[in-house]
């Protein structure tokens, strides 16, 4: 919850917690890794680029990402009734 609110970025967090749930070591990790990384032209890559050294976001930026994440049709496609993110 600190990260969250310090600023960190949603797709670090959610990443990570994606590998501390009951998917860590899911061969399909790897890949719903990518699909929470976004597009090449997106915001949540753009953030996650090696140019983008940031530790922490302006709360801006947490925003942007977090809209684009949860508008992702590909995100989307994949959440289920009783999906919890807590982002």
């Amino acid at each position: 919850m600190k990260k969250k609110l310090r600023g960190g970025n949603p797709v670090k967090i959610l990443y990570k917690e994606l590998g501390e749930s009951v998917h860590a070591g899911a061969d399909y990790l790897d890949q719903l890794g990518r699909v929470i990384q976004g597009p090449e032209d997106g915001v949540r890559y753009k953030h996650l680029s090696k140019g983008n050294q940031l530790r922490y976001l302006a709360a801006e930026d947490q925003v942007d990402i977090l809209i684009e994440l949860a508008r992702d049709p590909n995100v989307l496609g994949r959440t289920w009734i009783g999906w919890s993110p807590y982002i």
